[in-house]
C-alpha cells in the first residue's frame, strides 16, 4: 500500500516559462495559460503512469518467499528515511538502486540475501525529480503551444475551402495530443503489468 505523505507538485512547468516560450508579456491570459499548463501536465503524468516531481511516501509491502528485491512504486528514489521489517527498524542491511526504485536486502558482509518470507516491510522515502527533466518540460511546452494556437477554432478542422464550401476534418486518431510528444516521454513511462 502506498501512502502519499507530501504530494508532488502537479504543474510540470511554471507560468513564466510558458509565457516566455509563447512570447506573451501581459497578464490578461494568465488564467487560460495556467489551465493549459495544468491540462498538459496531467496528460503527461497520466501517460507516464506516475508523478514526475519530488514527493514523500510511505509504502507497505509484504514479501514473498525467497524475494530478493522490493520494487518501490515511485522512483527515482532520492532518500530512504526508514525501513521497518515487521515493525522493527532496519538501520542497515539493505542496498538501494535509486534510479529503478529497487530495495535489496543485504547481510552483514553486504551480500544480497532474500527478504524474510511473509515479512511486512514499511519504507519511508522521497522520490521524483527535484526539477522537471528538460525533455518533459519540452513536451509540456509543445502541448501548451499547440492548444494555445488552436484556441477558438475547431480542433478537428484540417482544411476549409470557400468556393463550393469544402471542409476537411482530421480523423480522431490524427488530432494533435500526447502522441505528438510521446518520443520525449517514453523513457520515463512506468512499465504496465497485466
Amino acid at each position: 500500500m502506498l501512502e502519499v505523505i507530501e504530494a508532488p507538485a502537479s504543474d510540470l512547468v511554471d507560468l513564466a516559462m510558458v509565457k516566455s516560450h509563447l512570447g506573451i508579456v501581459g497578464t490578461d491570459d494568465d488564467a487560460i495559460i495556467g489551465a493549459l499548463i495544468a491540462r498538459a501536465s496531467a496528460a503527461i503524468t497520466s501517460y507516464i503512469g506516475a508523478p514526475i516531481l519530488a514527493g514523500t511516501y510511505r509504502e507497505t509491502l509484504e514479501t514473498g518467499g525467497g524475494q530478493a528485491v522490493i520494487a518501490l512504486s515511485r522512483y527515482p528514489v532520492t532518500t530512504v528515511t526508514s525501513v521497518e521489517v515487521d515493525g522493527s527498524e532496519l538501520p542497515s542491511g539493505f542496498r538501494l538502486d535509486a534510479d529503478a526504485g529497487l530495495l535489496l536486502r543485504t547481510d552483514s558482509a553486504g551480500r544480497s540475501r532474500p527478504w524474510e518470507c511473509g515479512a511486512v516491510v514499511e519504507v519511508s522515502y522521497s522520490a521524483g525529480y527535484a526539477t522537471c527533466p528538460p525533455d518533459i518540460e519540452q513536451a509540456v511546452l509543445e502541448l501548451v503551444s499547440a492548444a494555445w494556437s488552436q484556441r477558438g477554432r475547431d480542433p478537428g478542422l484540417k482544411s476549409i475551402g470557400i468556393g463550393s464550401i469544402n471542409l476537411g476534418y482530421f480523423g480522431a486518431d490524427a488530432l494533435p495530443g500526447i502522441a505528438s510528444v510521446a518520443p520525449l516521454l517514453d523513457r520515463y513511462r512506468v512499465p504496465a503489468v497485466g
